[in-house]
């Protein structure tokens, strides 16, 4: 029975191996963007088409990298995102965020709480059709 106990508590703590990176975000440095683009919902298949898809001026890119950079808090969240932007970068590598009324997040499940709420309101009027 004790080695049973002693299986479990092994197995939980190596499936929570770096689970606990809480704050760990990738800053944004606003002079390595080439350009970004914002379209409706989740990413799929039909985001490059119409008016799912927008491009937006460089000169309000700076609303999302000041609210990713200085989050109010990091937390582990699910959601539906209402907006997914695309981040350009001049190496050639593209950053994908996914948008909620509050929240925005990256790779994972990890959240930032930004201080701008309706973030992906805002940047959809400010943005432009391809």
């Amino acid at each position: 029975m004790k080695q049973i106990i002693y299986i479990l508590i092994l197995a939980f703590t190596v499936s929570c191996n770096g689970q606990t990176k809480v704050g760990n975000l990738d800053k944004l440095d606003l002079s390595d963007i080439q350009k970004a683009t914002i379209s409706l919902g989740p990413k799929t298949e039909m985001d490059y088409s119409g008016e799912k898809l927008r491009s937006i001026p460089f000169e309000h890119i700076y609303l999302l990298v000041d609210s990713w950079n200085a989050p109010e808090k990091v937390e582990l969240r699910k959601y539906l995102p209402a907006y997914s932007i695309d981040i350009y970068l001049k190496n050639g590598t593209v950053r994908s965020f996914r948008l909620s009324d509050s929240y925005v997040k990256e790779k994972n499940d990890y959240s930032a709480k930004i201080n701008q709420p309706n973030l992906g309101d805002k940047i959809w009027k400010l943005s432009y059709k391809y």
